[in-house]
């Protein structure tokens, strides 16, 4: 006995294929206006001097502006502090916010979801975006986790996320690969870290830092990559 089903199933005709196709080449495209958007919003950190703000990393800043006006209150989603100033992590935020990607609201919304997995009791929806280890669990789950290892330059491409253990006890620090490459063929990273006098400008910038900050060549503290991401 024939299963009545069976005559309403259509073949996979070109038709079909060239949909499938089209769709595929559509992902593609949108993956990779999605990533230079990110790359551009990255240089417009430095482009814009963004400065380091070593008190944020004690005391609490609300994200009072939204596209770069003060509102005078508490911002969500797409809140942000003084985008004049930050930390690391804003860097990154700012960045994917400029590839319509909203971490603020992601991550809120992935936290209230699952606490276990982040390790967080009571999700903050105006800071927990602004945490580097946050971050590097959210990355984990969600984008494509790539070799940490510094073996082949390729492996490491424009746009990709950046999270290192830089040895203090309390935060780690996060930053996104650029354009400029060494002669070896491994990138830069453009981040935003504290001033360190003949080390760091106090202010987003763009440095040969994967394995750590150096004068004159020379690597003067080790840091350890503990993640390394990139957008599906």
């Amino acid at each position: 006995m024939n299963n009545p089903i069976d005559k309403n199933v259509q073949p996979f005709g070109k038709w079909s294929i060239l949909i499938i196709l089209v769709q595929l080449l559509f992902s593609f495209s949108a993956n990779g206006e999605s990533l230079d958007e990110i790359i551009e919003g990255a240089y417009g950190e430095i482009h814009n001097n963004t400065v380091y703000n070593t008190e944020m990393l004690e005391k609490y800043f609300a994200p009072t502006f939204s596209s770069g006006r003060d509102a005078g209150k508490s911002v969500y989603p797409s809140g942000d502090v003084n985008p004049k100033e930050g930390i690391c992590a804003d860097l990154i935020v700012r960045a994917l916010r400029n590839a319509g990607i909203d971490l603020q609201k992601l991550v809120h919304l992935e936290l209230l979801s699952d606490k276990k997995s982040y390790g967080v009791q009571t999700p903050d929806k105006y800071i927990d975006h602004r945490r580097v280890w946050i971050l590097k669990t959210y990355f984990k789950r969600n984008w494509k986790s790539i070799t940490k290892k510094l073996d082949d330059p390729e492996d490491w491409q424009s746009g990709d996320i950046v999270i290192w253990d830089i040895g203090s006890k309390q935060h780690l620090h996060i930053g996104i690969i650029g354009k400029i490459k060494r002669d070896d063929g491994f990138p830069y990273v453009i981040h935003n870290m504290r001033y360190v006098p003949f080390v760091f400008k106090g202010q987003t910038e763009e440095q040969d830092v994967l394995e750590g900050p150096k004068l004159s060549g020379i690597i003067v503290d080790k840091w350890k990559i503990i993640g390394h991401y990139r957008i599906k």
